[in-house]
């Protein structure tokens, strides 16, 4: 005689009580686990808009989350080769010191040595072609912090 899983039924469920349905489950779990409605957010407030928005976010992934990390905790799969590991951006203490956004924008496009910041840090003078990316990359630096 063959179970009810064996079957392919439902098992009967607890103290009579009907079973409950598994698709409001399963959509009730994804919901809580972030597969549901609204889980777009990333870039600085959601998916790129502008030409700009989507250069800085593709600068982002292709330079600088090399070393400083996609959620900039400098854990990035070239930061193990540095002799220097980089900041981590999500640190409030890092965001309260660092505080100089323009700073932080000449850093991304003239590279960690001139402004006396880590020599492994590279310069990126094709970003000065375009002005709005520099402090769409800063942005993107003060939204990893953790709260």
């Amino acid at each position: 005689m063959k179970t009810a899983w064996q079957r392919g039924t439902h098992p009967p469920s607890c103290y009579g009580a009907p079973a409950m349905p598994r698709f409001p489950l399963i959509l009730l779990f994804s919901f809580f686990l972030g597969f549901g409605g609204c889980r777009e957010k990333p870039w600085p407030e959601g998916p790129p808009q502008s030409q700009d928005e989507q250069l800085a976010e593709s600068v982002w992934v292709s330079r600088c989350a090399e070393c400083h990390g996609r959620t900039g905790r400098g854990d990035g799969p070239g930061a193990a080769a540095l002799k220097q590991k980089p900041p981590d951006f999500s640190d409030p203490e890092w965001q309260r010191i660092e505080d100089d956004d323009a700073e932080l924008e000449a850093v991304i496009l003239l590279g960690g040595p001139p402004l006396g910041y880590s020599p492994e840090m590279p310069a990126n003078p094709d970003l000065a072609k375009t002005p709005a990316v520099g402090p769409l990359l800063v942005k993107k630096i003060r939204s990893l912090e953790r709260k």
